[in-house]
């Protein structure tokens, strides 16, 4: 039993290290054109990460034109370790099934129908940094971009911002506060996962 008991915590630190599979449940939301997907982080592992992709699926019309009337859209992709979203991960996700759902897919959602995704790019990977340092993450590019907020404490918000700048100049990949314009209404916010 001593023994049993000395190797648990080998065991969950070796989980640890080498990840594990898991549902990582997404937020879709498009600019009119692209589409992009956003990881509902949770503060326990596997899941404290906080991703945003690019995605293109021969799905992407219906998609695109849903969200345009559709308050949220979220899919639940096959089980994988959410450390190969990580463009630098020596075997890099590059496609994924997920079931769609129209609403939340933990939460009453209606499962809409399943289509596989491509990853174009993945513009935000970052584990989740509860040092109080707030910051906001840039995905995509003028005239039409997303700002995500960073999860920075307990109890947070998963934030996404719809940022409208045609002219905007050269934009860096994040910012701290003063941010160079006024954020509007989110598009998507998130608190009960976060508490």
């Amino acid at each position: 039993m001593l023994g049993l008991l000395l190797i648990l915590p080998i065991a969950k630190a070796a989980e640890h290290a080498h990840g594990i599979h898991g549902i990582h449940g997404m937020v879709l939301f498009s600019d009119g054109q692209r589409l992009f997907a956003s990881h509902m982080p949770l503060y326990q592992h596997p899941h404290d990460y906080q991703v945003a992709l690019q995605l293109s699926s021969p799905e992407n019309p219906a998609l695109i034109a849903r969200l345009a009337e559709t308050p949220l859209l979220t899919i639940a992709p096959e089980a994988f370790d959410l450390r190969r979203l990580e463009p630098a991960h020596p075997t890099a996700l590059q496609q994924f099934q997920a079931a769609v759902y129209l609403g939340h897919f933990e939460r009453g959602g209606e499962r809409w129908f399943a289509a596989r995704f491509t990853v174009e790019k993945t513009w935000l990977f970052a584990p989740l940094q509860l040092d109080g340092v707030e910051r906001f993450y840039r995905v995509g590019e003028p005239p039409v971009f997303f700002v995500i907020a960073k999860i920075h404490q307990r109890p947070d918000q998963d934030r996404i911002y719809r940022i409208e700048w045609p002219s905007a100049p050269s934009l860096p990949a994040y910012w701290t506060p003063p941010l160079p314009f006024p954020l509007p209404k989110p598009i998507y916010l998130e608190s009960e996962d976060l508490r």
